[in-house]
C-alpha cells in the first residue's frame, strides 16, 4: 500500500537513469511518462522516480518535478516499504550491478587501449614491410651498378686485347 512520507535520496537517490545518475538500471520510461497523472501541490504533474538509497532500494515514488527550483514539497511513495530481507537482497543486487558496470567500463577501456596498440602495431609493420621492400630494390640497384662497372672494365680490356692482337698481326704482315 502506498504511503506518504519522505526519505533521503541516499547514494542512489531519486535521480533519473539518464546515464549521468548512479541508478544501477535505466528507467524504462521518462519521469512524466505514466498514467493516470498524479498532481503535486503546485497543480503540476509530479515526476515518478525510483529510490536507490539503502533504506528504500528500488522503491518508486512521486515528487514535485520543480522541488529544487521553487516547487512544493510533495512526496508520495508508490511501493510499500520492503522487508529487511528484500531490502538486503535489493542492495546486494544494486551493488553487484554497480561492480559489474565498473568492471565492464574498465574492460571496454582496456579493449580500446589494446585496439589502439594493435593499430599502432599495424602501422609499424606497414612501415617495416615498406622498408624491407625498398632494401632489396636498393640491393638490386647496387648490384646492377657494380655489374655495369665490371662490364665496362671487361669491354675496356677486351678492346685492349683486340688492339694488341691487331698490332701483333699487322706486324707479322708488314
Amino acid at each position: 500500500m502506498a504511503s506518504v512520507g519522505s526519505s533521503s535520496s541516499g547514494r542512489y537517490g531519486g535521480s533519473r537513469g539518464d546515464g549521468n545518475s548512479s541508478a544501477p538500471i535505466p528507467f524504462r520510461q521518462g519521469d512524466l511518462d505514466y498514467s493516470p497523472p498524479m498532481l503535486c501541490h503546485c497543480g503540476k504533474q509530479s515526476a515518478r522516480w525510483i529510490s536507490w538509497s539503502d533504506e528504500n532500494p528500488c522503491r518508486r515514488y512521486h515528487i514535485c518535478l520543480r522541488r529544487r527550483t521553487g516547487g512544493c514539497d510533495f512526496w508520495y511513495w508508490i511501493d510499500p516499504l520492503p522487508s529487511a530481507f528484500q531490502r538486503d537482497v535489493l542492495k546486494q543486487l544494486r551493488d553487484t550491478v554497480q561492480v559489474l558496470k565498473t568492471q565492464n567500463r574498465e574492460k571496454q577501456d582496456e579493449l580500446r587501449h589494446v585496439l589502439r596498440l594493435l593499430e599502432q602495431n599495424r602501422e609499424t609493420n606497414a612501415v617495416i614491410t615498406s622498408k624491407q621492400n625498398e632494401e632489396p630494390e636498393d640491393d638490386v640497384k647496387d648490384r646492377v651498378l657494380r655489374l655495369e662497372k665490371e662490364l665496362g672494365w671487361s669491354k675496356f680490356w677486351l678492346k685492349c686485347v683486340v688492339v694488341v692482337v691487331l698490332v701483333v698481326v699487322l706486324q707479322k704482315f708488314f
